[in-house]
């Protein structure tokens, strides 16, 4: 069993709000140091995770599809997926609290890094989560596609999945 899981996801964070002379005064004021410092964030970036990280101008989607890979490098367990699950959870947590100085500590990284990293480690957790998914699938012997199809059919019946029209 080989492929990717696509994940579904729509959001409304490519808008500040309706209005869009104060939307465009917002983007301008927190894009506008991204952009400035883009730089220099990806080269904080290339040293922390030790690979080239692009950090032009960009635009924020407001729905798209993320995909996941079923992993082929190693033979995951459901207790392996559990233990990994929470593991980078707890990396997520800690960049949350102790980078944000919600701990007290006072951050030692700039906000801009703080959210890249979360980025990532959200993404970790993700991955981690479809593994489990492929893993209980594998050792059930079911398809993982049926169950993102009524994940999708659930999502939809709650709205919190909806069609975008381009």
């Amino acid at each position: 069993m080989t492929g990717r899981n696509r994940i579904p996801m729509t959001s409304g964070v490519g808008r500040a709000c309706d209005n869009p002379t104060l939307s465009q005064e917002l983007e301008g004021l927190f894009m506008g140091p991204i952009k400035e410092h883009a730089k220099e964030l990806a080269d904080v970036l290339r040293k922390e995770f030790g690979e080239p990280v692009s950090c032009a101008p960009f635009e924020i989607p407001i729905s798209g599809t993320i995909s996941f890979h079923r992993l082929n490098g190693l033979n995951p367990t459901v207790q392996s997926c559990t233990f990994k699950l929470i593991e980078e959870l707890g990396e997520f947590l800690q960049i949350v609290g102790k980078h944000s100085g919600m701990s007290g500590e006072k951050p030692v990284i700039s906000d801009e890094v703080r959210i890249r990293r979360m980025i990532f480690e959200a993404l970790d957790v993700a991955q981690s989560a479809v593994t489990m998914v492929y893993a209980l699938c594998e050792l059930n012997e079911l398809s993982p596609e049926s169950f993102v199809e009524s994940h999708e059919r659930k999502l939809r019946q709650k709205g919190y999945l909806q069609e975008v029209n381009t």
